[in-house]
């Protein structure tokens, strides 16, 4: 396998790896010319240590996946972020010069990169589903506390109904000097 680049992703890109993170590799490869003339070239290659069924990474672990140029180049169309990543990363993050293609690719990016943002607001939100469980539970005990169902606007000395402070802390109203702080 050709590699036109590899570089180090996840927590190691963003700077947020710590002493218990794994290690994400990221590369390009070009695929040899028998494989493109037979039509055998696997868009992604994946290599990872064997894993029982929902066992997570252990620190020292090293998962490495590799983007055939082709599929890489149509996960930069679909503006996928793997592969605006992988465009913007910086030179820190990779494990070994990168060919002069790489480059290439780097100095093309303004034509590049879509301006289309489906594959991101799609990311967008599937990370608001993930999480909006949890949004939806936060704004519920918002509006109990609110109603003071509980009764807890007595308990932490708040007057009957709650007051201007009760329900700045909800992120329901006012501050102190009337503020509107949440609509």
């Amino acid at each position: 396998m050709d590699l036109i680049v590899e570089m180090r992703f996840g927590s190691h890109l963003y700077g947020t790896e710590t002493a218990k993170s794994d290690l994400d590799l990221k590369s390009v490869y070009l695929p040899d010319a028998d494989d493109i003339l037979l039509q055998r070239v696997k868009p992604a290659v994946t290599k990872q240590r064997s894993k029982a069924h929902g066992e997570k990474n252990a620190p020292g672990d090293i998962d490495r996946e590799s983007y055939s140029l082709q599929r890489y180049l149509e996960l930069l169309a679909d503006g996928q972020t793997v592969a605006l990543d992988m465009l913007f990363a910086p030179d820190s993050a990779m494990t070994m010069p990168p060919k002069p293609l790489w480059r290439e690719i780097q100095a093309q990016s303004g034509r590049l990169v879509s301006r289309r943002a489906s594959a991101f607001v799609r990311y967008c939100r599937q990370q608001a589903n993930k999480y909006g469980i949890k949004g939806s539970r936060a704004a519920t005990a918002r509006k109990a506390l609110a109603s003071d169902s509980f009764g807890l606007n007595r308990v932490w000395g708040f007057p009957r109904g709650g007051n201007s402070d009760s329900r700045c802390w909800l992120g329901l109203g006012a501050s102190k000097n009337g503020e509107t702080l949440f609509a």
